[in-house]
């Protein structure tokens, strides 16, 4: 259940602007404060992954300070992959390195990074092959490391519709077979990727699936892992 370790919360689905179906499709997750950070880590602490990738960086001070904290508390020899499209400054974490990666889809300036304010848009990313080329990428680079698969994934990427399955599509091909992905914002109806977890993921047959419904504060993320 919920951790004390005060981690930021944050308030979902709660601005009008935002493209939320009318009504909203999920109205027992609108406007909730989301405890999401408390439920990464206590997913840490539970499954005790040692090599760990993190989909979507941003500015480092989230999810990936969490797992820097689980390393810190529960598994000094642990190692974070956190990918992301552009280097994240200041990224200094003992346990973490960073790999840059190519988006999924080719309007990646309209989609994420606030309106491009994220990232400059005279950079060049090469979306076609991305989930190939990425896994390739990613691989080689554990590999000179010394391992071959992730044991969890925290996903937290483009939430676009190429961009959330082809980050599903390179987890699990990175992933060891029998592991865990967690899956941010599938209860946030402005993000396509909620829908299409809530009426794809979910129903395709391939997956178990938790989502900290047993919790007392409430969880806007998933946990999936195949059948």
């Amino acid at each position: 259940n919920a951790s004390n370790n005060n981690f930021k919360t944050r308030t979902i689905n709660s601005k009008a602007k935002w493209r939320l179906p009318n009504p909203p499709k999920y109205p027992q997750w609108f406007n909730k404060q989301c405890h999401y950070l408390d439920a990464l880590y206590s997913s840490l602490v539970h499954f005790k992954p040692k090599y760990c990738l993190e989909i979507g960086t941003h500015m480092g001070d989230n999810s990936t300070k969490v797992f820097q904290k689980y390393f810190d508390n529960h598994m000094p020899e642990g190692l974070l992959i956190t990918l992301d499209i552009v280097p994240c400054e200041n990224l200094n974490y003992k346990n973490v390195k960073q790999v840059l990666v190519n988006p999924h889809h080719n309007k990646i300036y309209e989609t994420c990074g606030a309106g491009g304010r994220w990232f400059s848009s005279d950079v060049n990313f090469n979306s076609e092959d991305s989930v190939k080329n990425n896994v390739d990428k990613i691989s080689n680079f554990i590999s000179e490391i010394g391992f071959e698969n992730f044991e969890f994934c925290f996903l937290d990427g483009d939430h676009e519709r190429e961009s959330f399955l082809g980050d599903i599509d390179t987890s699990l091909r990175l992933l060891s077979s029998d592991r865990h992905i967690m899956i941010e914002d599938t209860k946030e109806e402005y993000h396509p990727c909620c829908h299409i977890f809530q009426e794809e993921v979910r129903t395709s047959g391939k997956y178990n699936v938790y989502d900290f419904d047993d919790w007392d504060k409430f969880v806007g993320c998933s946990i999936i892992w195949k059948k």
